[in-house]
């Protein structure tokens, strides 16, 4: 064996055997006398005096006695504080050779929390002694290695002032830090001094600030939605004009993963994407993976939108309600047991159609005279008990829900009427427990169920019900899913996170009634004309689709490694997908690279394979909830991306900071419904295609305390394949010019703007649904809508008497009325593009109160 490899081998079992399996403190020294001995034994040796017992296999190691004079002191002394960090001196000779190892390492972990509620803080930063950052889990618990002796420990948090705590380690120790809230944005985004370490966040598409920039900017309707200032981030497009649905990458909208605290939500909007089920009163943080997301999210080909939900004040009782002219919210934190259990409740329930009427109307019932009615609502529970200092539990159950109902007449032929309704929602229940099993060691455990229910009637009469014919769709699907997951530091520079679970699923994807029997026709003609209009064949056969279910088995392990000048995630997801007769397995490779190229610039490299069991079908191009969910077989495979991601930041001292990112993506097998040129010659079909993207984003941030700028460019290309041919995915947009800006003008006044600036996207393969007459197919083309651009504006005022803070916002949405359009169509015989689903100028005013 050479001698670099034995170093190596041998300073990695001396700092493996020098700290115990579950984050014990180093051996304060160790000295051990390896001549003569086989490597083998002397693993053996060295377990015998630490205490740590070990099993391998003698055939592993080279049988070659270990002499004098093969261990290089400077070598072995740079392995061994690269890899500890400690201070390491080894005996001044050479038979036999001794080794001296000290300085003690001690974990310190806790949690990072809000001082006014004791609610946990999610991906706060810690940084080590100002000059080394570690951050906090998703659940705001934090873990690091110090050194024996006095350490400073500054923790800092979006909105929050930092709060600086001196910690005297001399043993293993939980210290739970505090931040109180101050209203300003900035986190520390790198150190003054101009140390070594910056906090940056491996993935750079962590937009934490989000939260601020959605109460401080316009929102439609009034509402402060994070969904909507998500939009604002480079490389991701909405269905139209800014707004409806998220398009990440090229990605559609079935292959994005929405997650209420881990549990996957399919639909998570309102009014026809206009809203979404994401207010800031249930969000304690938000983050957006376009890329890097780890081994532990899995099922989605796009990306993550990862919610922690709102725990509950454990001090005192707090609440506050909020009223604009769409929606009334309210929500209610209670301590029942001080520091130990608390309760989160949350209610909103929209009181009018003020804004989306016009749009509703016109978006559903293009061609008739119609009373429209539409409602929706949103529920979250959650319980929060701290066993203890190490142990809690939640329980948390979350309900959204749409009814959306018209009646009317047709404009061509006033005999005609109709009523239609149209309904959709979501439901979760989670436990969830939460444990720190061991200074270095912290598990997170996972019971929960969610569904999606989707549904569509239609009535139609004629001469006072002498003829009539009534249709029915409906889709549901519901999740069961454990999962176990252990977050555990091994090593100063190395932390370990490893899971596995089960989840079974039941599939209802399309159940369909249609009455053709009461129809009356004069002759067989008319009755054959009927039959093709509607193409009852195709209705009988979805009435027939049996209700079905699958199973998958996934495991995930995942290495974060830190060094001086490189940040390294590397994991492995394995998923097993069983569905009827077809099974299969696929592992899910997911690197990250971050390497400093001066203090305040680095470059990224991330590579992410993923895997997507069920299908959106129908309506994948399109904002719309009638959403049909289908599990992969042996005609529609999984979904299979790829995706490479080379990136550039710079920062500018603590405010400012720069990205630039040039990415590639491939999904192969995404469902698509595939429409021929002439639509009299074929039949619709779904058809798995493979999408394609290419982009170049750039984005700037700067954050003050009293104000704040985060504009963004994106260049794109994204095209679908299928059978050789090639076309433009239907909302790429060449070019996208985005920007959200607010100033604190005084304590108690602010302004907001957002300004999108887009060029037109292709009219494609596409559906146009209408609730008089179904889905309707268009022909395909490739001309592109005109360029669209929005101004939006707003401006707030808020004080506080005595415990009680008011705020009103006046929101000026679209202040150019420049009939934005949702949607594009083309006229019959012609290629020509019609606007629909136009957005005019959206006035609004919103009032809320909090104690």
């Amino acid at each position: 064996m050479p001698i670099a490899r034995s170093l190596l081998l041998s300073g990695l079992i001396l700092l493996i055997m020098s700290m115990s399996i579950l984050g014990q403190s180093v051996l304060d020294e160790l000295s051990v006398d390896l001549n003569g001995l086989t490597k083998s034994e002397a693993i053996r040796l060295l377990a015998e005096r630490s205490g740590i017992p070990i099993l391998f296999s003698d055939s592993f190691f080279d049988q070659n006695p270990i002499e004098g004079g093969v261990y290089n002191k400077t070598s072995l002394q740079l392995i061994l504080e690269d890899l500890l960090g400690a201070q390491i001196s080894i005996e001044e000779q050479f038979d036999p050779p001794m080794l001296v190892l000290s300085q003690a390492f001690y974990t310190v972990f806790g949690y990072v929390r809000d001082a006014h509620s004791g609610e946990a803080l999610p991906y706060s930063n810690i940084l080590i002694n100002g000059h080394h950052v570690v951050g906090a889990d998703k659940n705001g618990r934090y873990f690091v290695k110090l050194k024996a002796g006095q350490n400073q420990l500054q923790a800092s948090y979006i909105t929050y002032a930092d709060s600086l705590q001196v910690v005297s380690i001399n043993n293993n120790r939980q210290v739970d830090l505090q931040l109180r809230a101050n209203n300003r944005l900035p986190e520390l985004v790198i150190t003054e001094s101009n140390a070594l370490e910056a906090i940056r966040d491996i993935n750079k598409y962590s937009y934490k600030d989000l939260m601020v920039y959605s109460a401080k900017t316009p929102g439609i309707s009034g509402s402060d939605d994070i969904f909507h200032a998500a939009r604002a981030i480079p490389g991701v497009q909405s269905g139209g004009a800014g707004i409806g649905g998220h398009f990440v990458r090229g990605g559609n909208q079935g292959q994005n993963q929405y997650l209420l605290d881990d549990v996957p939500i399919y639909n998570p909007f309102h009014a026809m994407g206009l809203v979404s089920v994401l207010s800031p009163e249930i969000a304690r943080s938000f983050r957006l993976h376009k890329i890097g997301y780890g081994a532990e999210h899995g099922d989605f080909s796009s990306s993550v939108f990862d919610i922690r939900l709102r725990e509950g004040n454990l001090q005192k009782i707090e609440g506050g309600a909020r009223l604009n002219p769409n929606d009334l919210a309210v929500h209610l934190g209670i301590p029942i047991l001080k520091d130990k259990l608390s309760v989160f409740a949350y209610g909103r329930k929209s009181i009018g159609n003020y804004n989306f009427e016009e749009v509703l109307q016109e978006a559903l019932f293009p061609d008739a005279k119609v009373e429209l009615d539409n409602h929706y609502g949103d529920v979250l529970a959650k319980l929060k008990w701290n066993i203890n200092t190490r142990n809690s539990i939640a329980l948390s159950y979350f309900r959204s829900s749409d009814e959306l109902s018209g009646q009317g007449e047709d404009e061509e032929d006033e005999e005609q009427e109709f009523e239609a309704n149209l309904n959709w929602g979501n439901e979760l229940l989670s436990l969830q427990w939460q444990s720190i099993l061991d200074p270095a060691l912290f598990l997170n455990a996972h019971l929960s169920t969610n569904s999606y229910i989707s549904s569509s009637a239609i009535l139609s009469t004629r001469n006072e019900i002498e003829e009539f014919y009534f249709s029915y769709l409906e889709s549901n699907n519901r999740d069961y899913m454990a999962k176990v997951e252990l977050d555990y530091l091994w090593m100063p520079w190395l932390r370990l996170n490893s899971g596995l679970g089960f989840v079974h699923q039941t599939y209802k994807p399309i159940d369909s009634y249609f009455d053709e029997d009461s129809f009356e026709f004069e002759d067989d003609e008319e009755e054959a004309e009927f039959e093709d209009d509607f193409d009852l064949e195709f209705l009988r056969s979805l009435s027939e689709i049996p209700e079905d279910d699958s199973q998958k088995i996934f495991a995930f392990s995942e290495a974060h490694m830190d060094f001086e000048h490189w940040k390294i995630k590397a994991g492995l997801r394995f998923t097993q997908f069983r569905h009827q007769n077809f099974q299969q397995a696929h592992l899910q490779p997911r690197l990250s690279l971050d390497y400093r190229l001066a203090d305040r610039q680095f470059l990224g490299l991330t590579y992410t394979r993923s895997i997507q069991y069920n299908h959106l079908v129908g309506n994948s191009a399109i904002s719309l909830p009638q959403d049909f969910w289908y599990p992969s077989d042996e005609e529609l495979p999984p979904q299979l991306g790829h995706q490479l991601d080379l990136g550039y930041t710079y920062y500018r001292k603590r405010h400012h900071n720069f990205r630039a990112n040039l990415y590639a993506k491939k999904v192969a097998n995404v469902a698509q419904l595939i429409i021929p040129e002439n639509i009299a010659t074929g039949d619709i079909e779904e058809a798995p295609v493979e999408s394609r993207a290419y982009g170049l984003e750039l984005e700037y941030n700067l954050t003050k305390t009293s104000y704040g700028l985060k504009a963004g460019y994106t260049l794109s290309k994204s095209d679908i394949h299928y059978q050789g041919k090639s076309k433009a995915f239907q909302f790429d947009r060449r070019h996208e010019f985005k920007s959200l800006f607010y100033w604190d003008v005084h304590k108690n006044f602010s302004l907001g703007s957002n300004i999108y600036l887009a060029s037109g996207h292709p009219k494609l393969v596409s559906l146009e649904f209408d609730l008089q007459s179904g889905i309707l197919p268009e022909p395909s083309s490739q001309t592109r809508s005109g360029w669209q651009y929005r101004l939006d504006f707003s401006m707030e005022g808020h004080w506080s008497i005595r415990s009680t803070e008011h705020r009103i916002k006046l929101n000026f949405f679209n202040t150019f009325d420049s009939q934005l359009a949702l949607y594009y169509s083309t006229e019959e015989d012609s290629d020509e593009l019609t606007p629909q689903f136009n957005l005019g100028f959206m006035p609004s005013l919103s009032y809320s109160v909090n104690f």
